[in-house]
């Protein structure tokens, strides 16, 4: 009995010890929690900010989407506070319903408590290099009218004249278009063998040059249906973070960071259609339209030949200054290709099969033009296969002409003809690298090209428009790369019409 005493005041005694061991740990937490909220700028927030509010603005939300890694559901939003600035914020399974009316976009609310962390540059859609993760934590406060967010400025759209300085770098641009056609969506299979959903668009600008919007996975399942109803109606379509590509000529493409709206208040759209495009219920676009070819950009830095091979792992286009010439004499001008993906076909001319490349139904055959040529400058020679429009520009024939005139002139008595190649002794072209084929040979295709005038070339080197390198400056440049063809030249076909009958020629021509 004498014991229990002792060993009671004992065991009080070292749970008295262990209470006030743990005091120096848990104060500053407690001195922390008391501590006043300090507001920042997004730029100042780090992962090792603490206590901090920040005042945003909920820009964009994207599509709700599984996780590239896991099979978690993720949203991202984009956030940007008074300066500007802007960061990325990912909401993660069930809470994303928690949020889904908590967080509306064009709102402004105030946010603490967000978990900080880098990310890495291959998954971020805007330049900040930190994300924010909003859970059940995060303390969110929607801002009352008298602290009304400043209103920002309206985003800076690209014209689709301007896309060829985007193709082949890992930048995004944003659009505001016209949709003209929906193509029916379609499946295929990636150069990784993964299935996709695709669905082309035939879009046009203010720049009156159509060019193709291709619809990747969600957006030709989720938005491609909502498009197509409102076809009739031409609508407007304001696209972020676009990729620029190349494929049978150059196009826009939606990336998984890209949206798309089909009704903005943006001055932008509210241009469009009040333009010069739309005149009394009809559109004024190019009767011979056909994908454009890339065109040689002052943005983008002359190569020689030689250097090609050393810049393949950093870029796959580049633009030289050469000569051009045809070695191959013998070689086939034309194929037999589907009508929809460019593929080769054992079909016959208008011959209706089914595609087993872009799986159409009601695909048929139609001849394409290809030529080899062989470019040439100071440093050495490359061969360069070309298809379709620019195979045609070269040989100076339609690939229909090609492939009737083939069969009773030799195709290096047809090459003899070719207007293109007499009209100048050196040339501006864009060449693309096929790196998927073989890792360590690379095909090359033709992807651009523009004749250099004489005259222009003799002022160069007499050093009147030179930048001290050998190479014409950018506004001795301007004169011989080709040029947007405003909406009025006579080089332009137009036909202004009312809207069911202008989509039914616009199709026609599609087909060609």
């Amino acid at each position: 009995m004498d014991g229990l005493p002792q060993c009671s005041t004992q065991h009080n005694h070292k749970l008295k010890v262990f209470i006030i061991s743990l005091i120096p740990f848990h104060f500053p937490l407690l001195e922390l929690a008391k501590m006043p909220r300090e507001k920042k700028l997004l730029k100042d927030i780090d992962p090792n900010s603490v206590n901090w509010y920040a005042d945003v603005y909920v820009l964009e939300k994207l599509p709700v989407k599984q996780g590239s890694t896991s099979s978690v559901q993720q949203q991202r939003l984009i956030l940007v506070d008074e300066e500007g600035y802007q960061i990325q914020a990912t909401i993660f399974g069930n809470d994303i319903n928690l949020f889904e009316s908590r967080l509306q976009t064009k709102v402004a609310y105030r946010i603490s408590n967000a978990f900080v962390k880098k990310i890495e540059p291959r998954y971020r859609i805007v330049p900040s290099p930190h994300q924010w993760s909003i859970s059940r934590s995060t303390l969110i406060r929607q801002l009352p009218d008298s602290e009304t967010f400043p209103l920002l400025e309206e985003a800076k759209f690209v014209t689709l004249e301007e896309i060829d300085d985007y193709l082949d770098t890992d930048e995004s641009i944003d659009v505001a278009v016209l949709a003209l056609i929906a193509k029916p969506r379609r499946h295929v299979a990636k150069r990784n063998g993964q299935p996709a959903c695709l669905q082309e668009l035939i879009v046009v600008d203010e720049c009156c040059m159509p060019i193709r919007l291709t619809l990747w996975d969600e957006f030709a399942t989720r938005i491609g249906p909502s498009i197509e109803d409102i076809i009739a109606k031409t609508p407007v379509l304001v696209c972020r973070r676009l990729k620029v590509a190349y494929h049978s000529g150059i196009c826009i493409a939606t990336r998984p960071s890209s949206t798309i709206d089909l009704v903005d208040d943006s001055g932008r759209a509210q241009a469009l259609r009040q333009g010069e495009l739309i005149n009394n219920d009809g559109l004024s676009i190019p009767l011979n339209f056909r994908s454009p070819m890339v065109r040689p950009s002052q943005r983008r830095p002359l190569v020689t030949i030689a250097k090609i091979t050393s810049m393949l792992s950093d870029q796959t286009l580049f633009c030289l200054k050469v000569a051009i010439s045809v070695s191959n004499v013998e070689q086939a001008l034309w194929f037999m290709s589907c009508n929809s993906c460019s593929k080769f076909t054992n079909a016959e001319v208008g011959e209706v099969f089914y595609c087993t490349n872009c799986k159409h139904e009601d695909a048929h055959g139609t001849p394409r033009a290809r030529v080899e040529v062989e470019l040439t400058d100071e440093s050495g020679a490359l061969k360069v296969m070309a298809y379709g429009s620019i195979a045609e520009d070269i040989i100076s024939l339609s690939a229909k002409e090609i492939m009737t005139k083939t069969k009773a002139i030799e195709a290096s008595k047809l090459m003899a003809t070719s207007k293109l190649l007499k009209s100048a002794s050196s040339f501006y072209v864009y060449v693309q690298a096929d790196k998927i084929v073989d890792k360590t040979v690379n095909r090359f295709f033709l992807v651009g090209i523009s004749p250099i005038k004489e005259e222009v070339h003799e002022q160069d080197l007499n050093g009147g428009g030179g930048n001290g390198d050998g190479l014409p400056s950018a506004n001795a440049q301007t004169s011989h790369l080709p040029q947007p063809m405003p909406c009025n030249t006579k080089k332009w076909t137009h036909f202004v019409l009312p809207l069911n009958r202008k989509k039914r020629m616009v199709k026609s021509l599609l087909r060609q």
